[in-house]
């Protein structure tokens, strides 16, 4: 049920739930909206600073969104750098709110605490997030899930996060 490294739920808890939530939205409970955060650029900081510094960077990220994301909520790791966020009820806004709080949250992490060197990192850690609402912007639990993941792509490309070089240490 939990994800062992960073103590969110897991891949198959959020499925389970996003399921139930439908079923429940079908029979005319209240929808709600999933956000679906990866890390920009997570495969360059693990190739120059290590999978430990990684693994360090993507416990910080469940800690950002388990602080941001509210008591009603399932914070999962959907996997590898990527984390889904399930929000019961929530509108467009509410959810959007949500994921800048905690883009912003990653964004003032500093990467020397993780990478215990006194050097400065000269990319900080940021984060893309995308929102898809239940039943208005799909009605089954895979459609909900890629509607999400569409939207984060464009959230990447858009702010230009989409490719780029490895993050870099100055002495």
């Amino acid at each position: 049920m939990r994800d062992p490294l960073t103590r969110l739920y897991n891949h198959s808890y959020l499925w389970s739930e996003l399921e139930s939530l439908v079923r429940a939205c079908a029979e005319g409970d209240e929808g709600g909206a999933l956000v679906m955060m990866d890390i920009d650029r997570f495969k360059e900081w693990n190739d120059t600073f290590g999978h430990r510094a990684g693994d360090e960077v993507l416990c910080a990220v469940a800690d950002a969104i388990r602080t941001e994301s509210g008591a009603n909520s399932v914070a999962c790791r959907y996997g590898g750098d990527e984390f889904a966020l399930l929000l019961p009820g929530a509108g467009r806004e509410d959810a959007l709110r949500i994921a800048e709080r905690i883009r912003a949250r990653v964004a003032a992490i500093e990467p020397t605490r993780i990478l215990g060197r006194a050097q400065e990192v000269t990319r900080a850690l940021d984060c893309s997030y995308g929102v898809s609402l239940f039943p208005n912007d799909a009605c089954t639990a895979s459609a909900i899930v890629e509607a999400a993941d569409r939207a984060m792509y464009r959230h990447k490309g858009d702010r230009g996060h989409a490719g780029g070089g490895a993050p870099t240490v100055r002495a």
